[in-house]
């Protein structure tokens, strides 16, 4: 992340990888509709855990900053109490959550972590799931929120945005400690640069 970062690049949050996808949708460029709508992207959109506690922070700055010092736990970071009280995002109970399972197109657009994530893109962005979703696989159901189990300790998570094969959802399994061993798949997508997808797209 350093080395990109010194390159002047930042990783793009899951809303602007929506609007990629968007955009390709409404270009018809086959190449381009399925580089950004069949791929899954790293994005530094976190989601931070703290017993039954669930905080949304899009863009977080812990991750865009992460370097060599953090404390990792594979799956994420270790916090501070501190560090996650000053986490800036909305904050949710886990029970009170629908998680880790699909939803229809009423559920995925009042879903509250869908709504932190993408604000006024997330109907556009349904309606643009479902109705490819649809065509491509038949799916009914789309648009999960993938979290991980119950953190006594405070932890940060990446968010991964999934590509249409699975249901583009969002999922907290982005692997900080060894995020590139996904790197070689990618390889023949020309139009991105293969070393984005260490930690996601790049503008």
């Amino acid at each position: 992340m350093q080395e990109l970062r010194s390159t002047g690049r930042v990783p793009m949050t899951a809303r602007q990888i929506v609007e990629k996808r968007l955009e390709a949708v409404a270009s018809g460029n086959e190449q381009l509709i399925n580089g950004w709508l069949l791929n899954y992207f790293y994005t530094p959109d976190a989601v931070a855990y703290s017993g039954d506690e669930i905080k949304i922070v899009p863009n977080c700055k812990l991750l865009i900053d992460i370097d060599s010092d953090a404390e990792l736990d594979r799956w994420g970071m270790v916090l501070t109490e501190e560090q996650y009280k000053q986490l800036e995002g909305k904050t949710f109970q886990r029970a009170d959550l629908s998680i880790n399972k699909g939803h229809t197109k009423q559920e995925a657009k009042g879903h509250p972590v869908w709504q932190a994530e993408l604000g006024d893109l997330l109907g556009l962005c349904t309606e643009m799931v479902f109705a490819e979703g649809k065509r491509g696989y038949g799916s009914e159901k789309a648009m999960s929120i993938c979290l991980g189990k119950r953190q006594e300790k405070p932890m940060l998570h990446a968010f991964v945005l999934g590509g249409l094969g699975g249901g583009s959802g969002l999922f907290d399994k982005c692997n900080l400690d060894s995020i590139n061993i996904y790197s070689e798949q990618y390889d023949d997508l020309n139009y991105f640069d293969n070393e984005a997808y260490l930690v996601g797209a790049i503008s």
